[in-house]
């Protein structure tokens, strides 16, 4: 086995253990209450297939939540700037979490185009279509990459909605000082997936996804 091969295959194992350890220990923290999150709907996260996951953006927090709610591997698709956080950007790389970097379209391309070589494997994905944090109060239109993918590899779109994120970490110009506040109640809207088969076009699928992730993120 060459040294490529040994890197891959000690990634895969560090990735998989630390899903396990990682997902358990949340989970014991949430019965403990350290964490206050509610999940609706974590039956409609297929356990098995490509699935591409789509949520609201408005913490730096968000792919950890998501990512915690699913009973699977994931893959998500994160600003750079999480790997520059001590402890989230430690799990970020270890889960094999796909960085891109602001404003870089060459950084955008080549990471869609790790995240089809995922769902071609079988694999699930998470994508935050706006692109980046939204203030409070306001949103960014979704970008088409997630269903570019979705209709390249025919991986339907499982819609979330995030809700209470920002308040356990605002976004920097926004905290007023405030750290991480765990205390914070956080609600995770899981909703049906949706078949890019059943719309039109990128657009047409882009504009539906949008419209159930605001409507779960509302709820």
């Amino acid at each position: 086995m060459d040294e490529n091969r040994l890197i891959r295959a000690w990634q895969a194992t560090r990735e998989w253990i630390t899903t396990r350890v990682v997902r358990r220990i949340l989970r014991v923290l949430v019965l403990l209450r350290v964490f206050r999150v509610t999940v609706t709907g974590r039956g409609r996260f297929p356990r098995s297939g490509a699935v591409i996951v789509v949520a609201n953006h408005v913490s730096m927090l968000d792919g950890l939540y998501v990512w915690g709610a699913m009973r699977r591997r994931a893959t998500a698709l994160a600003m750079a700037e999480v790997w520059a956080m001590p402890i989230v950007g430690r799990l970020a790389r270890w889960v094999r979490f796909v960085p891109v970097e602001r404003g870089r379209k060459d950084s955008g391309a080549i990471a869609l185009e790790r995240l089809e070589r995922c769902l071609r494997a079988g694999r699930a994905v998470i994508v935050f279509p706006e692109g980046r944090c939204a203030p409070p109060g306001e949103t960014f239109p979704f970008r088409p990459g997630a269903a570019v993918l979705a209709v390249r590899t025919g991986a339907p779109i499982v819609p979330v909605g995030l809700v209470g994120t920002n308040d356990v970490l605002p976004l920097a110009k926004y905290a007023r000082g405030k750290r991480i506040d765990l205390t914070r109640r956080v609600r995770v809207h899981v909703g049906d997936p949706i078949r890019p088969e059943e719309h039109d076009d990128v657009a047409a699928l882009t504009a539906a996804v949008e419209a159930r992730v605001r409507e779960l993120s509302a709820a």
